[in-house]
């Protein structure tokens, strides 16, 4: 009788996902409670009160294939369905039916999960939160994922970007070739979105770029932008640059090329340059962006002030290192201080040289690029640094050393 009751309440469950993305809230952290006791035609009792963690599965970055529940004991034995929806409340794939084993002891359940007609893969960056049934009884669910910092994704199911290659000599120059393959069992008109508000794009939010900006000629496959206002592939010849107002850039392969559709499990390669991208923002220091630190020394009967900023980014899920705007406030009275207090200069000196200005720094060891720089008073023993050579010192990146020394004479 309980096989019975479950498979008319499972019939019924089916009816009631589908209605779910219309129902679904749209806060990235979602969280769903449990439907009213009598709400499905069944009296068995929920398995558990405990939110289950839903997390994807293995993948590269955003790519990921099948899901990963935690499931405990007192659910083994029942069936459900899990249904992950954008945060506009669409779902990203079909309603996806599982069976947690008789016996099962509690912990991670693998729950094959992903779009129609290419059932391994989806992009999880897409994905606000879960639904999940068991036994026709709604669990609440805890979504978790953190979301790949990756500028260039396929929107196509079955396509996955992988092998980037980045070469960038400075924050406003670069090259990235990469890899296209198409994984589904048909072919695929692919299309790749560049979300240009991300490293090494860097434009900012609302500004407006044109289609033919960058280098799309190299690799094995030449792209092209697709025509305003589509979002799949155009078999066309290369459509009239257009104006890129929304941040995101979609490409794909030129209509004259077979490449533009990749056979099931085929590949091509691309490439994307742009020799004068947008500087990067200015961020604060902290622990994944720079670090500050400054020293006083006398020099040739000088007091200097050196300041030293260090790149601390790390390589995203792609293998950028990402450069970062930085700015340094120099405090001189803390310099003058710190040297008369290590014996460097006297008294008198001290005070002389509290009274003295900073007009210019210059680059000093140990700088891994040499470049100009420029200092702001905000008091009057305070100053704001920044680079002004846009190639070289107005960002740094992970592995990088700016240092700047401004002196004045002790005399």
């Amino acid at each position: 009788m309980r096989h019975l009751r479950r498979a008319v309440a499972l019939a019924l469950a089916t009816v009631v996902l589908a209605l779910l993305g219309a129902q679904v809230a749209h806060a990235a952290g979602l969280s769903f409670s449990a439907a009213r006791p009598g709400f499905f035609a069944t009296s068995l009792a929920r398995c558990s009160d405990a939110a289950v963690t839903v997390a994807p599965g293995a993948g590269t970055g955003n790519q990921r294939s099948g899901l990963l529940l935690t499931v405990p004991a007192s659910c083994a034995g029942t069936d459900g369905y899990v249904l992950l929806v954008r945060g506009n409340g669409n779902p990203v794939a079909s309603a996806a039916r599982f069976t947690v084993p008789v016996g099962f002891p509690g912990g991670t359940l693998t729950v094959p999960y992903g779009n129609a007609g290419n059932p391994a893969q989806y992009n999880a960056a897409t994905v606000a939160g879960a639904v999940l049934t068991l036994d026709t009884w709604r669990i609440r669910t805890a979504w978790t994922f953190a979301a790949a910092v990756e500028p260039i994704t396929p929107t196509t199911a079955g396509t996955v970007v992988s092998q980037h290659s980045w070469a960038t000599q400075a924050a406003t120059a670069f090259c990235v070739a990469f890899r296209i393959t198409n994984t589904s069992t048909a072919p695929v008109a692919w299309v790749l979105d560049i979300d240009l508000a991300q490293a090494p794009f860097n434009v900012p939010a609302g500004t407006s770029i044109r289609s033919d900006r960058y280098n799309l000629t190299s690799g094995t496959t030449q792209l092209q932008p697709v025509r305003a206002g589509t979002t799949t592939s155009q078999a066309v010849a290369a459509p009239s640059p257009y104006t890129v107002t929304g941040g995101h850039l979609l490409l794909q392969g030129a209509g004259w090329q077979p490449t533009r559709v990749l056979a099931a499990g085929a590949s091509t390669t691309a490439t994307i340059c742009d020799p004068a991208a947008p500087s990067p923002a200015v961020v604060e220091a902290g622990s994944t962006t720079y670090s500050v630190a400054q020293a006083a020394s006398v020099q040739n009967h000088q007091l200097c002030v050196t300041t030293t900023i260090t790149g601390l980014t790390k390589p995203t899920s792609t293998g950028l290192v990402p450069f970062v705007g930085w700015r340094a406030d120099v405090d001189w009275a803390a310099a003058v201080q710190q040297a008369a207090a290590a014996g460097s200069i006297s008294a008198a000196q001290a005070t002389t040289m509290l009274g003295r200005t900073l007009t210019s720094w210059s680059n000093v060891a140990p700088s891994s690029r040499w470049g100009s720089y420029a200092g702001t008073a905000l008091t009057s023993s305070a100053y704001r640094l920044v680079g002004t050579d846009t190639w070289n010192t107005a960002s740094i990146a992970g592995g990088m050393t700016l240092s700047a020394q401004a002196c004045q004479p002790l005399g």
